[in-house]
């Protein structure tokens, strides 16, 4: 008797809401996490690869600098959210260590495959002219990535390029002032060039920038590499002259 008295209260009830029962479906079904308008503008966790991330990186940078290359504008330009660029960077300053890094991985690749050193120091040449500012940016980069904080220790590529330029040359201290030769005159060319790549508030003076980048690697004589950079130095002030050089990638 109970139970039918319950029921019969649950019959008044239901015959009372009778106004509602068909808007009360339809409120439920539009909840916003359904609404169409409201997902399409939500990050996503997006699989993407890390060539991906660095292509868009590399994009920003040029269009922005490096203080308008932020993590989240990277995520909205790949429609993602910031998560699927840490999944591979934990930070911003790795992934533009690593996007300027890239390029030069092809050298590695030549002279491990046997490619003269001429070739080589041509294409290093081409890599670092193509974009003057992401070549200082790397080397900047590099020093404040190290765990030491020491300004004369070199990314990490052209530590590589060195040790591949040693097992073809059969000699550290060799290859070390044929790779210092090219930087240096990389760095005289790129003498007069402007910084806007770099942080606002570490642009160093032009001759500041060489006189650091001249440095020699960690270990080797400091007198061949510069002299080797000084016996070339009206060789580099002619060829820095001449603006209208082809500087694409054979």
């Amino acid at each position: 008797m109970e139970v039918n008295l319950m029921a019969s209260q649950n019959g008044i009830h239901l015959a009372h809401s009778t106004p509602n029962t068909e808007v009360l479906p339809k409120t439920i079904s539009k909840a916003p996490a359904e609404d169409p308008s409201v997902s399409s503008t939500r990050p996503r966790q997006v699989h993407l690869s890390r060539d991906q991330i660095l292509n868009a990186t590399e994009r920003c940078l040029m269009q922005v600098g490096y203080d308008g290359t932020t993590i989240r504008r990277l995520a909205a330009e790949l429609g993602c959210a910031v998560g699927s660029v840490y999944r591979y960077f934990k930070d911003k300053r790795e992934l533009l260590y690593a996007v300027t890094q890239r390029p030069f991985e092809q050298v590695v690749q030549m002279a491990q495959s046997g490619r003269s050193m001429t070739q080589c120091e041509k294409i290093y040449t081409r890599l670092a002219r193509r974009s003057p500012q992401m070549y200082r940016l790397m080397f900047w980069l590099a020093s404040v990535n190290s765990p030491k904080g020491n300004e004369e220790d070199l990314p990490q590529v052209m530590q590589r390029i060195v040790t591949a330029w040693e097992a073809a040359l059969g000699d550290r201290q060799a290859a070390a002032a044929r790779w210092s030769a090219v930087h240096g005159r990389v760095m005289l060319w790129q003498e007069n060039l402007p910084d806007q790549l770099l942080p606002d508030q570490t642009k160093p003076s032009h001759q500041e920038s060489v006189l650091a980048e001249l440095r020699p690697l960690p270990g080797t004589n400091a007198a061949d590499p510069m002299r080797a950079t000084h016996h070339e130095t009206a060789a580099i002030t002619a060829e820095r002259q001449e603006g209208s050089e082809d500087v694409c990638l054979l």
